[in-house]
């Protein structure tokens, strides 16, 4: 199962999910409820279909293989800012994103739910719109993609899949910002990195090449308007912009001459040929243009024709290399079907070459990078005998750092119910405890009992980390007791590795045993059943429990501990011993497996 079952909660039940509305490659969109105000709104959830999983206990959403990790990382990065750019934008026809959030180890956005349908589907229903019909249609997006353009922001995806009909009173709704680009007012440059996305029919001939479209155009978005408003015209998707560039663009004689006028200059394949502004190419659909039109001076003007001559060579370059690129894709990279929320008018998502992929990141991605890093604050304090010394967590994956936080707490004997967030109040909880009155005459009295308790981390890569915890307490008498515990969280979700991801617990026992022979520094059978206080006759020395404790990884291997008492009836001591993955890994689960790949 890949979506979230109906019924769920998420943000601590400020929104349920009642419905799965679409679901393309890169996401899923449900139908949910504002608990509070009762409204109906859309979440977006970003879920990378070709590589996530879903636990169907806990909708944690998981990326088994570590390969795929970096890549799922990315797109979840663009996911991210597709939805705080949308949230950024203020207009009565973009459909408007209330919140953004992570959860259940992904991202996801609400927006307002739109209870209509596409413009594609009304298209669909109708065969084709009169002009009196379409034209209102147009100048809405063209009011919209105004606003975006005066921002220095292209939406890149213009289609009638990504046009809502909101209602009885058909309320038009710019929708789908996943390939659009945000440029620097002043330079012109891409300020954000976006997926590559092409949607044949819809995008001009410069979409197509790598890295897409570079610098800020109103002239792209101008292309896909007009090539929607001929397929409203018309009922037929417009041929793909390759084919324009070498064939022309055909339009009925049934379109009005300004109509007409307007889309051919809008669909040209050489950009600096269209209208220069969303104004200029409404003006031309009412009042027609003045002077000859480009397509005549293309057919009158020599030099222009050689330039055309020209451009339709670089044109069959391009071509190729995007359809050696879309064979690619089609062949199993990367793409995306979206209609409403999950449409088939497929925008296909090129993927950037390596050195795009990983393109230098802006100063935003950096901070998003170094928020991702797992950072420890150290808190300590010795009263007497009396020790509590830990690693905090203070920033990082927020489910990790909670997840984190939470086995501190435990440890130190899970009293404190306070802000987490609050790591000096959460020390200072567990200060207390100690009887902090700093004068020696306090400390001195802490002799019939004391602990110890440390934690930190043992050990840390790129894909997990693991804390331990030097735990000891007396209480008098002989002995005191002390153990060492381990926990080691994957860094991607902050999910425990556990006993549940060891699937033949049997296949282990003859390293179980070697491990305990080693750490009772025995060499028989007999020897190690003396220590255990094991009756032979009763058990069987090749078959040992499970310890209670989950275990934990080293750059050695996977750690099992006993805690006292647990395997022998006298204080043996905590037995402790790693197994090496060599040695482990086929006894694992593909889960289990993840936190090593």
């Amino acid at each position: 199962m890949s979506t979230l079952p109906i019924g769920t909660y998420l943000q601590e039940k400020k929104y349920k999910i009642e419905a799965v509305l679409g679901q393309g490659g890169f996401g899923i969109t449900y139908l949910a409820t504002q608990e509070i105000t009762h409204e109906r709104i859309a979440i977006k959830e970003f879920f990378f279909k070709e590589y996530c999983e879903r636990d169907e206990s806990t909708h944690m959403v998981t990326v088994p293989t570590a390969g795929n990790r970096d890549v799922v990382k990315q797109f979840e990065k663009k996911f991210l800012k597709e939805a705080r750019m949308i949230r950024q934008l203020h207009h009565e026809h973009i459909v408007r994103v209330f919140d953004v959030f992570q959860e259940n180890c992904t991202s996801y956005y609400a927006m307002e739910y739109i209870n209509g349908r596409p413009l594609s589907d009304y298209i669909a229903s109708k065969g084709r719109l009169a002009e009196d019909e379409a034209l209102p249609i147009i100048e809405t997006v063209g009011s919209a993609l105004s606003y975006l353009h005066r921002q220095s922001i292209n939406h890149l995806d213009i289609k009638p899949a990504n046009i809502m009909l909101d209602g009885a009173d058909k309320r038009v709704v710019l929708i789908d910002f996943g390939v659009s680009k945000q440029y620097d007012p002043q330079s012109g440059e891409g300020t954000t990195t976006t997926p590559v996305g092409v949607s044949n029919g819809y995008s001009p001939l410069e979409q197509y090449n790598p890295g897409g479209v570079s610098s800020f155009s109103p002239q792209s978005d101008i292309y896909s308007l007009a090539a929607t408003l001929l397929k409203m015209l018309t009922g037929q998707t417009p041929p793909s912009a390759i084919d324009v560039s070498q064939k022309g663009i055909n339009i009925p004689d049934s379109v009005s001459p300004n109509i007409a006028q307007a889309i051919s200059l809008a669909m040209q394949s050489v950009k600096d040929e269209r209208p220069s502004s969303i104004a200029s190419f409404l003006d031309i659909i009412h009042h027609g243009a003045e002077g000859e039109t480009n397509i005549t001076r293309l057919h009158n003007n020599p030099t222009s024709k050689n330039k055309k001559r020209s451009w339709l060579w670089l044109s069959l370059l391009i071509a190729l290399i995007a359809g050696i690129a879309l064979f690619f894709v089609l062949s199993g990279s990367h793409k995306k079907n979206r209609n409403a929320y999950d449409d088939d008018e497929e925008t296909v998502y090129v993927d950037e070459d390596e050195d795009e992929f990983a393109e230098e990141a802006t100063e935003e991605e950096e901070e998003e990078e170094d928020e991702d890093e797992l950072v420890t604050k150290h808190y300590s304090k010795t009263v007497g005998d009396n020790v509590i010394d830990f690693e905090y967590p203070v920033k990082g994956n927020a489910i990790l750092v909670q997840n984190i936080r939470e086995w501190i707490n435990e440890q130190l004997g899970d009293t404190y119910s306070g802000d987490l967030n609050d790591a000096e109040a959460f020390f200072q909880h567990y200060a207390s405890k100690l009887g902090v009155n700093d004068d020696e005459e306090a400390a001195d009295s802490m002799v019939e009992e004391y602990s110890i308790e440390q934690i930190k981390i043992d050990y840390m890569n790129d894909r997990l980390v693991t804390f331990t915890n030097d735990s000891y307490y007396y209480g008098g008498g002989a002995h005191g007791i002390g153990a060492t515990l381990g926990v080691t969280f994957r860094k991607t979700d902050g999910k425990m590795f556990t006993h549940d991801m060891i699937a033949r617990w049997y296949d282990l026992q003859p390293f179980v045993k070697k491990g305990m022979m080693k750490y009772f520094e025995v060499t028989t059978d007999e020897e190690l059943a003396e220590y255990l206080m094991y009756d032979t006759n009763m058990y069987n020395i090749d078959n040992l429990p499970k310890p209670s404790s989950d275990p934990w990884i080293t750059g050695e291997g996977v750690v099992f501990l006993y805690t006292p008492y647990e395997i022998s009836y006298y204080a043996a001591g905590s037995p402790t011993f790693t197994i090496p993955y060599y040695q482990i890994k086929d006894a694992l689960t593909a889960v289990g497996k993840s936190y090593f790949e």
